[in-house]
């Protein structure tokens, strides 16, 4: 029994969209992609609110994980202002699990060639393709709808970088608890080094787990209302399993940071960053795996 949210309403929005729940692109003549997902999430939002009882809600948390953690970054404040135009007094806070994408240059192309993130990398000999450069690509292809501030911030041809989250937190005004592995196991098969065994491949396992955790740091270190809780451990989104509740930094877990952040209960930290030496080492790390 979760004690803080067992008795709250969830609704999962599907996706279907394959854009980040952010895409505005109708089809054309010359191509045949449709992308609506940010008109996908207006829409759910509209129904909620005036059809389920949004409106009455006193505490709205946006969760996604992985490119639905991207998506939270993307529509927190989006969703936010919706419902705040209905009902002023709601907290609307944003999760994102596993969706803080680091702009690096990865170690080498992707693994698994049949996979079809890597397909352009291995089959069409595109080369070692980083995050920023897919980002662009989505943002163009997609037509993708930014959150306002960020967009500003960094004008027409720089507003691709709002779907990554180290870009994007500065400019979210709603409370964001980021939820994010120092070595996220996906990030690791993108940029090249899912092999801990290989001496190369581990040095830049750890050179990318500094860069997580200043990141991590340094995105919530400016807002005093947003928050992290980072663990290390080699795996990817952990809210939807037991390592919701079993992997703990200093005795806390993911959802007793969630329920902390939420309820305002001040007795955990707001920034959770595990500095525990070597590679997958926070407590309950091994049993994930």
């Amino acid at each position: 029994l979760n004690p803080d949210f067992a008795d709250a309403s969830k609704v999962f929005i599907v996706y279907c969209s394959s854009d980040s729940h952010a895409g505005s692109k109708v089809k054309s003549a010359d191509d045949k992609w449709h992308f609506g997902g940010k008109a996908i999430v207006s829409a759910v939002v509209s129904e909620l609110l005036t059809k389920h009882s949004l409106n009455d809600a006193a505490h709205v948390v946006v969760k996604g994980g992985s490119a639905g953690g991207m998506a939270t970054f993307l529509n927190t404040d989006f969703i936010a202002d919706s419902i705040k135009s209905h009902q002023p007094s709601a907290s609307v806070f944003g999760f994102p699990d596993a969706g803080f994408f680091l702009d690096v240059m990865p170690y080498r192309v992707c693994d698994k060639p049949d996979v079809y993130e890597c397909l352009c990398s291995h089959s069409l000999t595109c080369g070692i393709e980083s995050l920023s450069e897919q980002m662009m690509k989505m943002w163009r292809y997609t037509s993708t709808i930014p959150d306002d501030n960020c967009a500003q911030t960094h004008g027409k041809w720089g507003a691709w970088r709002c779907a990554l989250g180290q870009y994007a937190i500065p400019h979210i005004q709603a409370p964001v608890l980021i939820n994010q592995m120092q070595t996220d196991s996906w990030q690791a098969f993108w940029d090249g080094f899912s092999n801990r065994t290989d001496t190369g491949e581990n040095e830049y396992a750890t050179w990318f787990r500094t860069q997580s955790q200043n990141l991590l740091r340094a995105g919530v270190d400016q807002n005093p209302h947003h928050a992290v809780f980072s663990p290390n451990c080699f795996i990817h989104t952990f809210s939807t399993s037991q390592s919701f509740w079993s992997i703990t930094i200093d005795g806390i877990s993911s959802r007793d940071a969630l329920g902390a952040f939420v309820f305002k209960q001040e007795k955990v930290p707001r920034i959770i960053i595990d500095q525990c030496e070597g590679l997958q080492c926070s407590n309950g790390c091994k049993a994930t795996v």
